[in-house]
């Protein structure tokens, strides 16, 4: 089933009715998701509840039940329309399984319009502010957790946005979200929610355990799911997010490094995910099983494009070759091109009257059984929203990592070789916990247990707390905590943090253990991620630093602003403190390109390239001062927590300088060291002089 997901856009008219109209006719008619649905209220669009295509779908239903089964009253048009409308293009631009919150407020808002309308025809047109307020009482009164309530309260400002920007109802106040988020059940401080805090965070045992398994996997099976495990773990990813690597997300920079390129849900998009040293060869190791696991699946969907109207044949179809697409098929020949055993139970050869599955009932019911025939089931089952290309990263599906065939990894050996499909996140939480009525898991596959000795049972959700909380641990900040797990808004990384009271209390214990005298050292506060006061950077004054990535920035931003332009190292009020995680590494990678850039503007200088003399001498006084400071942290000399900064004759102010020029005696001109200073730091560059 192939979507249109193109998103409608308003016409510019003056009447809102217009534009409702226009959208509902656009998804009625363009778009396609959902229009093979039946049920007893109709086909299509006029059916009273549609289901996802996901494994296990979920109903949609448009009106009141009590179960998905039974529909008790369905909406009242005009609403039912625009609900309908609204409900497919969302599921088309992105089909989710949370789609029953909107189902929810439409409910309610239903339920206003339906209260407040003297036809009793509830439109979309008639929402006012009186109608907004009464909604949101009814949220207030209802029975959901405050948690749910913030959620249900964020679609509601979500759908006034949309209405005003599509300009249906161009003039409708947009109430913010009227209910708070909360506190995450992992920040709470009850008996309760202590305990199942503990217990979030995955132990050392259960990961090291999971390499254990990657390294020993020998089974299709097994080496495809921890290979996917893997992708999981070499930075915290979503297990959804999966399904958005293709073959060829695995780079490598021109430096050395790799990363995986990768579409990280939550609003952030395309991101690169840097592999750590120690990782490098498993993550390649993991793209390698996971592109030969998934070659004959990427082969069907290939052809499946390229040949729209034809059957794939394969190895198990019992036809003359050259079979014409439109000439009838036995059942025998039927059961064995869809990968379906052609003997009963009895040990007879099945008729067609021993089939009583209701897709193929169906299908009889539409006349002859063709190859034809059996083509267009096909594209229509696997052609999904992602059909031809992968919405996230817009490559075909054909290049996906992780497509597999249906039942690929089933011991009855019934592979549907014609088809691909993706890999769930139901799937992979199966693998890693005992859900009841489901395969085993890779534990007991390899005869794995937890250290007391019980069954081992996580999530996929699990393995990003882990990485998330040891990262905490480390003293990553929450910028890059947040950049690392691709998470827009970084006020979501507290729903992640599995540190222990113990572990969080580190630093309010380092305190207690000193004498009233000390004070917390420059290291142990920002491993604990909390504000560095500038006296402890050396500068008498109030305030906190700025943390720059190398350093800390003491300037006094309320005096006048910064002048350098993001030209910290060369800045003397830019203090660089040794042991302070990664800054050594950016320094080094730093200097890397400064080098190259001054061997550019050498050969440059050497053509006598107009200026390029300027950059000569702006690279190399750089260069020598990014040099300096590395050679300073990498002297054993040099105590953790030293800080490292250049001297205040290096940089001096323009004020300064116009001094000088003047002739005026200043502590610059009157340092007698001072050229012996940048005559040694000029050494560093190997032979170059100013």
């Amino acid at each position: 089933m192939t979507n249109n997901v193109s998103v409608w856009a308003p016409k510019l008219v003056k009447d809102g009715n217009q534009n409702l109209t226009d959208f509902i006719a656009y998804a009625k008619e363009k778009l396609t998701i959902y229009s093979d649905q039946e049920d007893e209220h109709g086909k299509g669009w006029h059916a009273g509840k549609w289901k996802t295509t996901h494994d296990r779908s979920v109903a949609m239903v448009f009106g009141y039940s009590l179960n998905a089964y039974k529909i008790e009253r369905l909406f009242e048009h005009p609403f039912m329309d625009f609900v309908k409308a609204f409900v497919r293009q969302e599921q088309t631009i992105s089909e989710t399984k949370s789609i029953g919150d909107w189902l929810y407020i439409f409910r309610i808002l239903h339920d206003v319009l339906l209260d407040m309308s003297s036809k009793n025809q509830p439109s979309i047109m008639n929402i006012n502010v009186d109608i907004q307020i009464r909604v949101e009482e009814s949220l207030k009164l209802s029975n959901n957790a405050l948690k749910k309530k913030y959620h249900y309260g964020g679609k509601l400002e979500e759908l006034y946005k949309w209405l005003v920007k599509s300009e249906i109802l161009p003039t409708l106040p947009i109430r913010k979200n009227p209910f708070p988020r909360g506190v995450d059940k992992i920040e709470q401080l009850d008996e309760d929610s202590i305990k199942w805090s503990e217990g979030r965070c995955p132990s050392m045992h259960q990961m090291l355990s999971l390499a254990d398994c990657f390294a020993k996997a020998e089974s299709t099976k097994d080496r495809f799911y921890t290979s996917v495990l893997v992708l999981l773990c070499f930075a915290p990813s979503r297990g959804s997010e999966i399904n958005s690597l293709t073959i060829n997300s695995l780079q490598q920079e021109e430096d050395g490094k790799f990363y995986v390129m990768w579409y990280s849900g939550k609003g952030y998009g395309d991101i690169k995910k840097w592999i750590p040293t120690v990782m490098v060869d498993i993550v390649k190791e993991a793209f390698k099983r996971l592109i030969k696991i998934g070659a004959l699946a990427r082969e069907a969907a290939k052809y499946a494009f390229d040949n729209p109207d034809k059957f794939m044949r394969h190895k198990g179809c019992v036809t003359e070759d050259g079979l014409d697409e439109s000439n009838p098929l036995t059942c025998t020949e039927f059961l064995n091109a869809m990968s379906m055993k052609d003997i009963g139970s009895k040990g007879r050869v099945l008729n067609w009257g021993d089939l009583h599955q209701k897709w193929i009932k169906k299908l009889i019911a539409q006349g002859n059984i063709t190859y034809l025939a059996l083509a267009k089931l096909v594209n229509q089952k696997y052609q999904n929203k992602d059909w031809p290309k992968n919405l996230k990263t817009g490559r075909p599906v054909w290049e996906n990592l992780c497509l597999i065939r249906e039942y690929e990894f089933s011991d009855e050996g019934c592979v549907k070789i014609f088809s691909w499909v993706s890999v769930s996140v139901n799937q992979i939480n199966d693998q890693l916990g005992n859900r009841i009525g489901h395969d085993s898991t890779i534990w007991q596959r390899f005869g794995i247990k937890d250290e007391d000795g019980s069954e081992i049972s996580l999530t996929s959700h699990q393995l990003r707390v882990w990485l998330n909380t040891h990262a905490m641990n480390g003293g990553m900040s929450d910028y890059q905590l947040a950049m690392w797990s691709g998470r827009a808004d970084i006020r979501q990384n507290r729903a992640y943090d599995g540190r222990t009271k113990g572990e969080k209390d580190r630093l309010k214990n380092q305190i207690m253990e000193m004498d009233h005298k000390s004070k917390p050292s420059l290291l142990a506060l920002f491993s604990a991620r909390l504000p560095v006061a500038l006296p402890i950077l050396g500068v008498q004054r109030e305030g906190v630093a700025d943390f720059t990535g190398l350093g800390f920035c003491v300037h006094n931003f309320a005096q006048t602003p910064c002048t350098k332009s993001g030209e910290c190292i060369t800045c003397k009020e830019h203090v660089c403190i040794k042991g302070l995680p990664e800054t050594l590494e950016n320094l080094e990678q730093m200097e890397l390109l400064i080098a190259e850039q001054l061997e550019k503007a050498k050969l440059a200088a050497t053509d006598l390239t107009f200026g390029a003399d300027r950059w000569v001498t702006h690279l190399g006084w750089k260069l020598v001062h990014i040099r300096a400071i590395i050679e300073k942290m990498k002297n054993p000399d040099v105590t953790n927590g030293a800080l490292i900064r250049i001297p205040v004759t290096h940089d001096p102010s323009p004020t300064r300088r116009a001094l000088n020029a003047k002739g005026q005696i200043t502590e610059l001109n009157n340092t007698e060291n001072s050229n012996n200073q940048i005559k040694i730091q000029l050494k560093l560059l190997g032979g170059f002089s100013a």
